[in-house]
């Protein structure tokens, strides 16, 4: 987990805010970026994830993320909780499409 933390940091700006939410799952915000730039940025995440070797008690162990990436939308989204749960929807979408992948939020 402090190692996907540390890509994460890695691939972010210093105006982006990462945190971790709930047991192993991060928000990301990326303020003024649109949702195209947002998806690079979600799939490079996913990519150094995936390609990385990560050491547990002295064994080599892969694996992946999935993610889930929201725009903030005037019209949808009247609270903050309901762009998270918008942006958790896609997540879901991720995971139960086979995982390892970046999904958008209608």
């Amino acid at each position: 987990l402090i190692a996907v933390a540390d890509i994460i940091r890695s691939s972010v700006r210093r105006v982006d805010v990462a945190v971790r939410y709930g047991g192993e799952e991060f928000v990301i915000l990326l303020p003024e970026t649109e949702k195209e730039m947002a998806v690079a940025v979600a799939e490079r995440i996913r990519s150094k994830v995936e390609s990385r070797i990560f050491r547990y008690e002295d064994e080599e162990v892969r694996t992946s993320i999935s993610l889930g990436v929201a725009q903030l939308s005037g019209e949808k989204d009247f609270t903050s909780e309901a762009l998270v749960k918008r942006a958790d929807m896609a997540l879901y979408r991720s995971k139960h499409g086979g995982r390892n992948r970046v999904s958008t939020a209608d």
